[in-house]
């Protein structure tokens, strides 16, 4: 493959106003907004038409149909569950039971995309109660039902606007404070950014024993038969509690420290990152969109791709890109190279270029540009994933076919998905233009280092807020302290709260190290040391933290290995072109040798290894060397003449920490 393209890591960001200032710096301003965006309103406003329609029809049953049943059910299309009122005595406990039920079922289809749930809080109610209305006589409840289910709805639409109102000023208020202070951070945190990268030139790093204990903990879970889930935790496969998330994240972590590190060897690395990515294909992680794809849509589609899914194919694509990226090997670009098995009788075949076409056919048709993942519950990270996927696809292959699409996914996420104080929009409802809150210093620092290959800007953005609002400094600029919330105590895959915030601080700690913040990172180093307690062994050179879940420990393992800039390095550039002309460590047994290190200047290679069982000689099988050539491997060591392949294998001892430098002899 020829030169890689690249995409500029300062595009132009609708989040700011681009302009300098007088000092010659950019404005990071955060700029007015709307409270909802454009595509919002519009599904809220035609939620709300077909809601006075039906509100409309109810109240013509309830005062002109002779019927008690269908002014029962009239009565109970203007407000969920106002028919059990007009049935005296249980209804009326039904009428408070069903009002109460009415956020659990907004929570069911939120969680598992299960629409039913809320249709059928307003409609179910109302057939109910129009049914068991059909032999009453009397109708003196009848008749006061319709003003209790007005004034519901009345009360229901003050408090709504209220609240609206109330969140706009509190947003826009918190928007004036966030401005006061936003360029100043920017500035800090470019500069210390600036400073460590300077500091990690490429091919400068090398894994200390303690980040080659996490990266082991990363290969070490996928080095099982594909049905097999040990060391896994597992809550169920609809949300962040599903096996696909943490095989997702292994993939990222290990493909931008291939990237940042070894990008020239492959063996065990390579192997963790393939089996990852195969293990999501068996219906023990896919079953889920049988099911949501019935219930969520009505559908018997169940292709788990095509339509819609993106926590699947968004996630997936970047997973698949990072690692063909890194590695160059396009095993999975193959017709019919990846089969998605949702059950055991339903398979889909699939490709990197078909999942592709299948993000660019999304994109382009959503009403949002943002697609949904459980039907009709559009997640902002996700889709920031597949646009990254896509864009990585551009980039990788030289084509184009984000031109018309980048330009509306970036309007449509700063005007529907950005909130009027910089933060970010969690999740929204395709059909109602409901938001969920997501706010806290996990999801602004993730979110910062998640954007900033697409929304450079905004990750600064966030992450000055992130800094400004989650840590405190003294006068010096050291960090003293990190403030987190609840919401940064959630370990989203067990469902519970971590009493010291780890699974929330990871990802800080993670951000911090993206962003060259040593500082920062130090403090939340040894903060984390206290929170994880004594690491768990996983018996084959790797360890982890006890009591979270594998979600928050394949984070946890990556911040303890990230470098600055690692993650979107990756997506943006991927390994130096000259690596890729260089030797390859192709191979070399593991556990029994561990790679720290594999750089190569396109003519040598450098390689720091350890011995991961117990020392001894061991055979490393090397590519890409030039054909019938003469190399030597190690310090005054063995000559191998490279065969027609360009490949060559050779005995090395190891023992402790060993240095191999191969070079050409000439």
């Amino acid at each position: 493959m020829g030169e890689q393209t690249t995409l500029p890591t300062k595009a132009k960001n609708p989040a700011t106003n681009g302009k300098p200032t007088a000092n010659g710096f950019k404005s990071y301003q955060l700029p007015k907004k709307d409270v909802f965006g454009p595509v919002t309103r519009w599904v809220a406003y035609r939620l709300a038409i077909i809601y006075i329609i039906s509100a409309c029809a109810g109240t013509y049953l309830w005062f002109f149909s002779p019927s008690t049943t269908l002014r029962a059910f009239g009565v109970g299309l203007v407000f969920p569950g106002a028919g059990y009122f007009a049935l005296g005595g249980w209804g009326i406990l039904g009428f408070v039971l069903n009002t109460l039920f009415i956020p659990v079922s907004i929570f069911g289809w939120f969680w598992a995309g299960i629409v039913q749930l809320p249709v059928g809080t307003y409609l179910g109610s109302a057939a109910i109660a129009a049914y068991r209305a059909r032999k009453r006589e009397s109708d003196t409840l009848l008749r006061a039902s319709y003003p209790v289910a007005l004034a519901a709805a009345l009360i229901v639409a003050v408090l709504w606007t209220k609240n609206n109102q109330e969140y706009a000023v509190a947003q826009e208020t918190l928007r004036a404070e966030r401005n006061k202070y936003i360029d100043t951070e920017v500035r800090q945190a470019e500069g210390i950014r600036q400073a460590t990268t300077q500091e990690e030139a490429p091919g400068s790093r090398e894994l200390t024993e303690d980040e080659i204990k996490a990266m082991r903990y990363l290969i070490n879970l996928t080095r099982q038969p594909l049905t097999s889930w040990k060391g896994f935790t597992h809550r169920d496969q609809f949300r962040e509690g599903a096996y696909r998330y943490p095989l997702y994240q292994i993939v990222y972590a290990l493909s931008s420290l291939q990237c940042s590190v070894m990008p020239n060897y492959h063996g065990a690395l390579s192997q963790a990152q393939r089996s990852a990515m195969e293990k999501v294909l068996q219906p023990s992680v896919l079953y889920y969109w049988a099911l949501e794809a019935l219930w969520g849509r009505h559908s018997l589609r169940w292709d788990p791709i095509k339509w819609e899914n993106i926590m699947l194919s968004g996630w997936y694509m970047l997973a698949l890109m990072m690692y063909t990226s890194t590695t160059r090997d396009f095993r999975y670009t193959k017709p019919g190279s990846l089969v998605f098995r949702v059950t055991p009788f339903h398979s889909y075949s699939h490709s990197i270029h078909t999942i592709m076409d299948a993000l660019v056919d999304n994109f382009s048709t959503a009403r949002f540009c943002l697609y949904a993942c459980e039907p009709n519950w559009v997640y902002t990270l996700c889709n920031l994933y597949g646009i990254e996927g896509a864009v990585m696809y551009d980039r990788i292959f030289n084509t184009n076919r984000l031109a018309s699409i980048l330009p509306r996914f970036k309007s449509q996420w700063f005007a529907d998905f950005t909130t009027l104080d910089g933060g970010i929009v969690g999740v929204r409802s395709s059909i109602s233009g409901l938001q969920l809150p997501i706010s806290g210093a996990c999801v602004n620092a993730s979110t910062s280092v998640q954007a900033a290959a697409i929304f450079p800007e905004y990750a600064d953005q966030l992450w000055a807020i992130t800094k400004h609002e989650f840590t405190t400094r003294d006068e010096k600029g050291k960090t003293t302290a990190v403030t987190v919330g609840t919401g940064d105590c959630v370990d989203a895959g067990l469902y519970n709260l971590h009493p010291s915030a780890l699974p929330g601080k990871s990802w800080l700690w993670l951000a911090a190290k993206e962003k060259g913040d040593k500082d920062l990172a130090d403090h939340l180093s040894a903060d984390l040391r206290t929170s994880a307690g004594s690491m768990v062994s996983d018996n084959c050179g790797g360890d982890y933290a006890p009591n979270v879940s594998t979600l928050t420990n394949t984070a946890f393992a990556n911040a303890r290995f990230n470098g600055v800039n690692s993650f979107v390095n990756t997506l943006l550039h991927g390994p130096p072109e000259y690596t890729f002309r260089g030797p390859l460590l192709a191979d070399a047994p593991y556990p029994e040798v561990v790679v720290a290190k594999a750089w190569s200047d396109g003519e040598g290679l450098d390689l720091v290894l350890y011995d991961g069982v117990e020392k001894g000689a061991f055979e490393l099988r090397f590519e890409r060397l030039k054909k019938g050539e003469r190399y030597e491997v190690g310090v005054g060591g063995k000559l191998v003449v490279a065969d027609a392949d360009g490949a060559a294998s050779v005995k090395v001892w190891v023992e402790g920490r060993t240095e191999v430098l191969v070079r050409l002899v000439k």
